[in-house]
């Protein structure tokens, strides 16, 4: 799983929501004492949440319906014997520009815990010229 991927499959994750069909952003693997599993992802929502960031149709016609943001609340993290149960294959992927945009905003959030955002903006820091 390459950082920047977008993979659709049902979480159990989402706020309000038993289980329900989400898109995930890839962020690769960690070793982060903290995380509670090994693969960590952000969520794709309709709506902004607590600053998120805007991706559009225009640029991602293949995976989105609509005007869509990454969620920057919080990471959702799976394991790798989950993932591999799902034999996921990605249905698109952000562009480096957005995912170096991604990390900027990340970087300078208020919402997603401090160690949260030390893990998104480690996986991310390759698309950033001065991270």
């Amino acid at each position: 799983m390459a950082v920047g991927d977008v993979y659709r499959f049902v979480s159990d994750q989402a706020t309000g929501y038993e289980s329900k069909p989400k898109l995930h952003v890839s962020l690769g693997a960690t070793d982060h004492f903290r995380a509670p599993a090994e693969f960590p992802f952000l969520f794709i929502s309709s709506s902004d949440y607590d600053s998120c960031f805007p991706i559009a149709l225009n640029d991602y016609g293949e995976f989105l319906t609509h005007d869509s943001y990454v969620s920057c609340g919080k990471l959702v993290y799976y394991s790798f014997a989950f993932l591999k149960s799902l034999n996921l294959k990605a249905v698109g992927r952000l562009t480096d520009n957005h995912l170096a945009a991604l990390r900027n905003h990340l970087a300078d959030h208020d919402v997603m815990v401090r160690w949260e955002i030390a893990i998104a903006c480690e996986a991310l820091k390759d698309f950033v010229a001065n991270p």
